[in-house]
């Protein structure tokens, strides 16, 4: 599993599809590209963990969007696909049908649950202990606001994953501001161990689509090991 390059297929498949409907469309057809390029690896969607823990008085119950496996050994991967609204109906090519995304505003629970994300994924591997070979985050977008440095600090500001802020580092207490709603916290703070960079890369520009930015994909991939 050491050979496994989850950045490399992530290049392979834009060429292919360069806008999904969902992430649950992502997720599928990230999975069905893993498959076909490591067929010796076992993959799973939504494969479940019971972590043993409590979080707000509740028993956590831990599902991963893709699980690899191979000889006991596992590589989770966690996937985000935040959209921005695209002022006309895209063709899409490679299914032939007409992909209209809708406004998926709350940017700060995004960022909030996609560090939420690599958080989780450290609470894996320390059940795994030696079964555990690495893992992943993945944010996929069209959506600017996300790579963009906000121009104040605002109440999701430890949660920010834009290019200048360059590094998350580890052992930093990582929390809501203290006027933040409690509906909106989602499970709290956390921290993470490890120092996380934060590395954009471009995925996709819809073609034949000249009306705005939203005709351009990012993503962030953060792994953890």
């Amino acid at each position: 599993m050491k050979d496994f390059k989850l950045d490399e297929l992530l290049k392979e498949l834009c060429v292919e599809r360069k806008i999904f409907n969902s992430e649950a469309d992502f997720q599928f057809a990230l999975a069905w590209k893993i498959k076909e390029n490591y067929k010796d690896f076992k993959v799973f969607l939504e494969y479940y963990f019971d972590t043993g823990e409590s979080e707000k008085e509740k028993k956590s119950k831990m599902y991963v969007d893709i699980m690899l496996k191979k000889d006991d050994r596992f590589i989770p991967i966690e996937l985000k696909y935040r959209k921005k609204k695209l002022k006309k109906v895209y063709k899409d090519d490679y299914s032939n049908q007409e992909i209209f995304l809708t406004e998926q505003s709350a940017q700060d629970q995004g960022r909030y649950w996609f560090l939420y994300d690599v958080h989780r994924i450290e609470k894996i591997k320390d059940i795994l202990g030696e079964r555990f070979e690495k893992g992943y985050a993945v944010f996929l977008t069209n959506d600017k606001s996300y790579k963009t440095a906000p121009t104040k600090k605002t109440k999701c500001y430890d949660f920010r994953i834009d290019e200048k802020r360059g590094v998350i580092e580890k052992n930093t207490f990582l929390n809501w501001a203290e006027d933040t709603a409690e509906s909106s916290k989602g499970n709290g703070g956390f921290e993470l161990k490890n120092n996380y960079y934060l590395n954009w890369e471009n995925y996709s520009i819809l073609p034949d689509y000249e009306y705005d930015d939203s005709r351009v994909f990012n993503y962030l991939l953060i792994p953890i090991e």
